[in-house]
């Protein structure tokens, strides 16, 4: 017993230190990496102009600068701006550099090479695919200082241009070869089109801007998970296809750091549904700034929150039910959702399993709220948003039916969602900017009618947790 106690100081020294040098080994390797991005979204072209491109750009743009890159941002270019952007880039790099080139809009190419359009090109030949545009082997040039680079180009959309002159031209871009310590991604398989979206991202960006943020995902895995999700939704129409020779791991979201302990526990295995952990264990990437590159105020740690209602639809399933953490509310696609209270929010996609289009918001330290099976999600991680805003639609996914599923969580466990809300339902008010359907709820309240107030429950209907039809 005398020997054992001799040699735990000695023990715990050590587990120190290891647990020391592991933090100073991970913050050399930070400080040393640097991130720097090019973004260009090009839309406005005369005569054959794209609905996306530039919303996808400054999307992008958003989420590289929330991930630590620096980023220049180029919106509907001319090919003056687009080559000075590119020189600007290349100048910022140096070998211990991590360089991300992004680019939506036209492309095309001709004769096996590829080239980016600009809004200013006046393309009437082969000739003039060289002098109006620009060459991504010229870009690739400006990459050889850096030993990590990334290449994105969302630029596979049906090019009018092409038609031109087919016989020299092929659709969509050439494959080609990565350079050493280079990943060149495409929006579709090499030669084949990509559709430029109906909604606010085109279907190749709109997925990678989901699966960036997941935690300890390789730029591989990364690339996976988009191809596979793109594949099932465009019932293999489109395939995002990769050409790399990268020789090292990079993560656009770092994984997990695990902690050091004096003792070492059992392996505890995951919960059965995902929410049942609190959002900080989660491991969702840390936010420092809003989509508009401002710096938000953390959330107040108090528990005094006014909270609403996410919709005034009829209340179906309430906590304490089978598999009842939280609320749920029948509708029809396109309902819009509320923000029940004000908060940041922490999660906005489709990483957890069984509640499809997923929101977290975070109130303050204690409390959160959830909203699963969105149709659309009009809101971001990291943004800050507030109570009554619209947030999004209701819709389906991981589920048989149009519904929504609303929780409330202190401290990471469901609590009473009745036990917060008022008893009077919410007024649907418009978000600045949102776009929604007006689809009347059950209770005929319409997202047009600023006027409209929901009936109210009654006292039993609130103990019962089921509001009548």
């Amino acid at each position: 017993m005398q020997s054992r106690l001799q040699r735990l100081p000695t023990q715990i020294a050590r587990i120190l230190f290891v647990g020391m040098a592991a933090l100073l080994l991970s913050n050399a390797v930070n400080a040393v990496e640097k991130r720097v991005a090019l973004v260009i979204g090009n839309s406005a072209y005369p005569g054959a102009p794209l609905a996306n491109p530039v919303n996808d750009a400054k999307d992008m743009a958003d989420s590289l600068r929330r991930l630590g890159f620096s980023v220049i941002e180029r919106v509907n270019a001319n090919q003056k701006e687009m080559q000075r952007a590119i020189t600007k880039f290349g100048e910022s790099l140096n070998k211990d550099s991590v360089a991300l080139f992004y680019y939506a809009g036209h492309g095309m190419q001709v004769r096996g090479k590829n080239y980016l359009i600009p809004i200013d090109a006046q393309i009437a030949s082969e000739n003039s695919v060289r002098l109006e545009s620009v060459d991504v082997e010229g870009l690739l040039d400006q990459l050889t200082v850096s030993d990590l680079n990334l290449v994105i180009l969302d630029a596979c959309r049906n090019n009018p241009f092409e038609r031109k002159f087919r016989a020299l031209a092929g659709s969509g871009l050439a494959q080609m070869d990565a350079p050493k310590g280079t990943m060149i991604a495409y929006a579709t398989a090499p030669g084949k089109t990509a559709s430029d979206g109906e909604g606010r991202n085109g279907q190749f960006t709109g997925e990678l801007l989901r699966q960036m943020h997941t935690p300890g995902l390789t730029i591989e895995q990364v690339f996976k998970n988009v191809r596979r999700e793109v594949t099932k939704a465009t019932r293999d129409n489109q395939t995002p296809w990769e050409s790399s020779s990268l020789t090292g791991d990079f993560y656009f979201t770092s994984p997990a750091r695990p902690t050091t302990s004096l003792s070492v526990s059992p392996v505890q295995q995951p919960p059965a549904r995902p929410l049942s952990v609190t959002v900080e264990t989660q491991q969702l990437p840390p936010v420092a700034t809003s989509p508009t590159g401002r710096t938000e105020p953390e959330i107040s740690p108090v528990d005094n929150i006014a909270w609403a209602w996410p919709v005034s639809n009829t209340l179906t399933r309430s906590l304490g039910e089978p598999n009842g953490r939280g609320m749920g509310f029948p509708g029809e696609a396109g309902t819009p959702i509320l923000a029940a209270a004000d908060g940041k929010v922490v999660y906005a996609g489709k990483g957890l399993s069984g509640y499809g289009e997923l929101t977290i918001i975070k109130h303050n330290s204690t409390y959160m709220s959830a909203y699963a099976h969105q149709q659309k999600i009009l809101i971001k991680e990291g943004q800050m948003v507030s109570q009554g805003q619209i947030i999004g639609e209701m819709g389906k996914t991981d589920s048989d039916l149009v519904k929504l599923h609303f929780e409330i969580r202190k401290q990471g466990k469901p609590v009473d969602p009745l036990q917060h809300l008022p008893s009077r339902l919410p007024t649907l008010a418009s978000s600045p900017g949102a776009t929604h359907s007006t689809a009347t709820t059950p209770s005929t309240l319409k997202a047009s009618d600023p006027n409209a107030v929901a009936r109210i429950p009654s006292e039993e209907e609130r103990r019962r947790f089921i509001l009548a039809n």
